[in-house]
């Protein structure tokens, strides 16, 4: 069995206490982490020193796309980088990582995050991680089952949900994509209340044969698109990185088949 949390950004003990409980009741699993552990909440140093503590007891963690944000402001040059992050939530990331009460020049925070244990951590996440009956992954892969690039598995939204290949040319075709890949997919990435879309063929749940975005309460529960007799794909974005109160992420665990025994919420 597999234990999946993803995208506390900076949650902090709250997202750990739904971990914990998740592990106190199925001991045996596997944990994996999905990504997104900075930007948004304060508390990002603590949940990465328990993503980083939990790793060295075995779990798997993955990268996610804000800290891929992270590393390309201390890796790279340009300022479009720096623009990036900080309009993502690095202030709030650098200082708590930082152990700092106001947020320094974005120089001397290149130069001090570069020093951490958090920036070599980060610099060797992997991108997915595969069982025989599930692939783990930050934003997604193609559900065709075609190779997968590495901006698409940190980044992939609406291609992702409806297997677009042009986004210009498909942007009003909002049918699910079926998964091809043999494999249950599971993801973070994007709050669930925002994912949506028709069902074009006979489908698991959903009698309406479509999921509603939730633009009016913002429940993000653990979203489960599949066909039948296909594997499902698995959205667990709880909304941390938004400001809504009660959200402390979704922690979904998983049978080894890839079906979904319990989550904690």
């Amino acid at each position: 069995m597999y234990i999946f949390a993803s995208d506390p950004h900076g949650t902090g003990q709250p997202w750990i206490d739904l971990v914990e409980r998740a592990k106190q009741v199925y001991p045996k699993s596997r944990l994996v982490f999905g990504g997104d552990y900075i930007d948004g909440r304060p508390f990002s140093k603590e949940t990465l020193d328990y993503v980083m503590t939990s790793v060295k007891a075995g779990a798997i963690a993955l990268l996610g796309n804000h800290e891929q944000m992270m590393l390309d402001f201390i890796d790279q040059q340009d300022d479009f980088f720096a623009a990036v992050w900080y309009g993502n939530g690095a202030k709030t990331t650098i200082k708590s990582l930082l152990d700092l009460n106001h947020c320094c020049s974005k120089r001397m925070a290149k130069r001090l995050l570069q020093e951490t244990d958090y920036y070599q951590f980060i610099k060797g996440l992997p991108l997915d991680y595969q069982t025989d009956n599930i692939t783990f992954v930050h934003a997604g892969i193609k559900p065709d089952g075609s190779p997968t690039d590495r901006d698409y598995k940190l980044w992939a939204r609406e291609e992702y949900w409806y297997g677009w290949e042009n986004q210009s040319a498909d942007k009003l075709f909002t049918v699910f994509a079926h998964n091809q890949t043999g494999k249950t997919i599971v993801t973070g990435h994007t709050p669930t209340c925002l994912i949506n879309g028709f069902f074009n063929d006979p489908h698991v749940g959903y009698p309406d044969d479509e999921i509603l975005s939730d633009t009016k309460d913002y429940q993000c529960p653990v979203v489960s698109v599949q066909f039948i007799d296909e594997p499902a794909r698995i959205f667990t974005d709880n909304g941390c990185h938004g400001d809504l109160k009660g959200h402390n992420g979704n922690v979904v665990v998983l049978n080894d088949d890839g079906t979904i025994a319990k989550t904690f919420s």
